[in-house]
């Protein structure tokens, strides 16, 4: 189904591009609600759709939909939600586990209960609903088997956020980081970073 939003159009057009390049894969939308205007890698970046989760799932579905019509995949990010942290992974580890809120899951709760998701990207950060021990959740079966695919049933394909920021490299070694997010459930494992 086409979603009514404002940003379909823009976003097929984008899509189309895309396509057009042989480009068949976005690492988008970002469904991260600005919970925190000063997280220095969302909010101070401008790049949360808004605070509201209905409002972030209307634009992702639009997001999405555009470019599944246009045949480029889409991997909604950061799970579990990224939007309250006060650090950012690419040069820090992240806790989230006193800022995080549930209403974070909302925009992938929504889209994975539509159908909606060929991809989810899931995110360096720490907090004890999702992480094993202290790893990030990118790396913790607790937060791909046991709550992305086990409890929000996400059948799609798991990706980790680039397994080359500080939040994972200050831990481990890249092996290590790729042994741990296999093992997790993830499909797709991104190194980015040299």
């Amino acid at each position: 189904r086409k979603p009514v939003c404002e940003a379909y159009a823009p976003y097929r057009s984008t899509a189309a591009e895309l396509a057009a390049m042989g480009i068949n894969l976005n690492f988008g939308p970002v469904v991260d609600l600005d919970i925190n205007p000063g997280n220095p890698a969302i909010g101070q970046k401008a790049r949360s759709y808004a605070r509201d989760p209905a409002r972030v799932s209307a634009y992702a579905e639009a997001f999405v939909a555009a470019h599944g019509e246009a045949g480029v995949l889409t991997a909604a990010k950061h799970f579990p939600g990224h939007g309250s942290a006060t650090r950012d992974p690419h040069i820090a580890i992240v806790d989230i586990g006193d800022v995080w809120q549930a209403e974070e899951l909302q925009p992938f709760s929504t889209l994975i209960a539509e159908g909606m998701l060929p991809m989810v990207m899931v995110g360096h950060l720490i907090h004890p609903r999702f992480s094993d021990g202290d790893r990030p959740a990118s790396l913790s079966r607790r937060a791909i088997a046991g709550e992305l695919r086990g409890r929000l049933g996400f059948a799609g394909l798991v990706v980790t956020d680039d397994l080359g920021m500080d939040a994972v490299t200050r831990r481990y070694r890249p092996e290590e980081a790729a042994v741990m997010a296999i093992r997790a459930r993830a499909d797709l494992l991104i190194f980015a970073h040299a």
